[in-house]
């Protein structure tokens, strides 16, 4: 997708496609926190302990393949699904019923999900905010669930309801923190980040912006550090007015890190004032931040690449710069950076593959009318995630996830292998 991240929080079909999300002020940021200045791959095992996957795969608005004991948890459009690691073997829902056509919430691999295509392992669940708000007979109010559901399809179960939809949300070991969207007495967009735990019990604010229209982005964790984007405005504006030239507002961008075990909040500076550069994060890849260098006056910095910086989101020390950042880039690991590309009419989208000299060294092209993400999750695979678009009027779209094999890119031999396909309903 590019830079084209998702932002805005209403409350779309069940069937919406990704792609279709409201429009950010400007460019916006992109991905995700703080960098590294060891460029070697970390492993781990395949499961999660005590909260804390052994890798992760979430990017900002994505988490849709979480590790589990012995294999791969798969989120795709409304169905969770379990693939085994095994590139003969397609996934499968985790439903264990008999004869089930898992596409009804009864069924425990369904959940309808919401803005942030995320879902997580802990402790033998998997947790991941509902869409549709859930009434409370006996209150007569409405809630938005967090689902727990466990990892063998047995159960599924609220853990605990929010007031608003979450537009952003991330888990470390058993606390969800999340952010809302609301409005004031006078009108004016409130976005505010909150924490709870997954139990339940009292929810705690963490943060809540100055600005007069404003987005929260990126909320993503990595090694118990709590990392978000905001962007906006210090003035109010009718954002419907047709009349209102997006380019021409003074958009203001912050960034945010609060330390899960200190409680500490701090502010992460977006522009080198010395070097005249502005800071654009991209994203975190097993615990190593990567974000880049664009001269400050620049407009539109994901048509024209930069400098690619890495750094440990949670040591002290000075960033690495490792290479050239490649235009429409949008997601980076610990050896390759990964880019949208566009045929010339403008109808296909295929991904590129660079190593950090900016040296190309894989590509392939998608299907017409088809977007996608990727998401690098360790040593051996990186996982995208597909929507085809079939029906244009009816607005219907095919949901996939494929993978990749990480030691086929180098050579070029690396094929997209499917693992689980939504049909539109």
């Amino acid at each position: 997708m590019g830079m084209q991240g998702r932002s805005g929080c209403g409350n779309p079909s069940a069937h919406q496609t990704r792609r279709l999300a409201p429009v950010r002020f400007g460019w916006m940021l992109a991905v995700v926190v703080c960098l590294c200045s060891a460029c070697a791959c970390k492993t781990g095992g395949a499961g999660a302990q005590s909260g804390e996957a052994a890798f992760t795969c979430e990017n900002g608005y994505d988490n849709f393949v979480v590790p589990g004991d012995d294999g791969y948890y798969l989120l795709c459009q409304n169905l969770i699904s379990y693939w085994d690691g095994n590139l003969e073997h397609q996934a499968s829902p985790i439903c264990n019923r008999p004869h089930c056509a898992h596409d009804a919430l009864d069924c425990p691999a369904v959940v309808y999900v919401g803005i942030a295509n995320k879902m997580f392992y802990v402790d033998g669940s998997l947790y991941l905010f509902g869409m549709f708000p859930e009434s409370d007979s006996v209150t007569g109010s409405n809630g938005y669930p967090l689902w727990k559901v466990a990892a063998d399809g047995s159960t599924k179960e609220i853990a605990f309801s929010t007031k608003e939809m979450p537009c952003q949300y991330t888990i470390f070991q058993d606390v969800v923190y999340y952010e809302f969207r609301t409005e004031d007495e006078e009108g004016k967009n409130v976005c505010s980040v909150w924490k709870q735990p997954l139990s339940g019990g009292e929810e705690e604010k963490l943060w809540e912006t100055q600005l007069q229209e404003c987005g929260v982005h990126r909320l993503q964790s990595s090694g118990g550090v709590i990392y978000f984007e905001e962007s906006g405005i210090d003035r109010k504006v009718d954002l419907k007015d047709p009349s209102l030239v997006f380019e021409e507002l003074e958009v203001e961008e912050n960034a945010y890190t609060y330390d899960a075990a200190t409680g500490k909040l701090e502010s992460v500076p977006l522009v080198d004032e010395k070097e005249n550069k502005r800071i654009v994060m991209r994203n975190v890849y097993q615990g190593v931040q990567y974000y880049s260098y664009y001269q400050k006056e620049e407009e539109q910095p994901w048509k024209s690449g930069g400098e690619l910086w890495a750094k440990e989101l949670d040591e002290e020390g000075e960033a690495a710069c490792l290479g050239s950042y490649m235009p429409y880039a949008s997601t980076v690991d610990c050896a390759y950076i990964y880019a949208e590309w566009r045929t010339e009419d403008q109808k296909r989208i295929g991904l590129k593959v660079y190593d950090f000299a900016g040296d190309e060294i894989f590509e392939f092209l998608l299907d017409e009318d088809t977007w996608s993400e990727w998401i690098p999750a360790n040593e051996q695979y990186v996982f995208g995630y597909l929507e085809k678009l079939v029906d244009k009027e009816q607005g219907q779209v095919v949901h996939s996830i494929v993978v990749l094999q990480r030691d086929k890119i180098a050579d070029g031999t690396a094929q997209m292998i499917p693992l689980v396909t939504v049909e539109p309903n």
